[in-house]
């Protein structure tokens, strides 16, 4: 594995690697999404916790309420669609959605 990353430091016993991955800058890929998201048109709500999603399969109807430290009221709104970035969270809601 040094070899291959030779800054790794610790002990490892074993590795996985394939020639087609890659790293990059993960804040820079994200703000630039961001950024082309919304010069599309998007709104992005940043900070929210989401309490209900819905599908009927032409729309999205969500409740959310802002950051528990700022913001109890919840509020419910109804898109045509959604981009949910909650990292591994994302599986509590799949099931309630229609993936495109």
């Amino acid at each position: 594995m040094r070899a291959i990353e030779p800054t790794l430091k610790g002990d490892f016993v074993g590795g996985y690697f394939t020639e087609s991955d890659a790293t990059g800058d993960i804040h820079q890929f994200t703000v630039g999404l961001a950024a082309a998201f919304e010069r599309l048109g998007g709104t992005i709500c940043y900070g929210q916790q989401i309490e209900r999603i819905q599908s009927n399969g032409a729309t999205v109807t969500l409740t959310a309420k802002g950051s528990a430290d700022t913001d109890t009221s919840a509020t419910t709104s109804t898109y045509s669609d959604v981009v949910i970035c909650a990292g591994v969270a994302v599986a509590r809601w799949q099931s309630n959605l229609v993936i495109a």
